[in-house]
């Protein structure tokens, strides 16, 4: 398994550098949720995948719980572009 052995890697144990590959790949898909506009609701260990290749890559699964979040209208949402472009093109010529 992936996560079996604890060799040490210049003093830093793998166990430790594999907890970072796996939490890094957590908080990108979480992100990816977020930037979406879905709110997860159910975040679990159960709810949590690897797939079976060497490097295991993580999956969040059940949506069950899910919400799409629907903040602003259409119309805030066009005029909040453009003021975030004014704004930029004011600080930044």
């Amino acid at each position: 398994m992936f996560v079996s052995n604890f060799k040490s890697i210049n003093g830093v144990c793998d166990f430790v550098l594999q907890a970072h590959f796996f939490f890094q790949q957590l908080v990108l898909g979480m992100g990816y949720c977020h930037n979406m506009q879905v709110c997860h609701r159910d975040l679990k260990l159960e709810n949590m995948l690897l797939d079976g290749s060497q490097a295991p890559r993580f999956k969040i699964c059940d949506f069950g719980y899910s919400k799409v979040l629907i903040i602003m209208s259409s119309l805030f949402m066009l005029l909040l572009k453009h003021y975030h472009i004014i704004l930029c093109l004011l600080m930044f010529g």
